[in-house]
């Protein structure tokens, strides 16, 4: 998994390729894990794992655009 510096440094590369002067990215992950017991006994383990990246981009007129 690559860290925040390739991350940043990864997508600043691809915005001066592509002439994007301003953008901003968030992310997240989640890891999630749930277990039914019933009477002390545990009869089913959940797991999953969710994330996600906003990027807003803004254009020379300074309107933005999100994906």
């Amino acid at each position: 998994m690559p860290n925040i510096n390739e991350i940043a440094n990864s997508a600043k590369d691809n915005a001066d390729k592509l002439g994007i002067k301003k953008f901003d990215i968030y992310g997240s992950t989640v890891d999630d894990t749930n277990v039914q017991v019933d009477q002390g006994e545990p009869k089913q383990v959940k797991a999953s794992n969710r994330s996600g990246v906003t990027v807003r981009v803004w254009n020379e007129d300074n309107t933005m655009g999100v994906t």
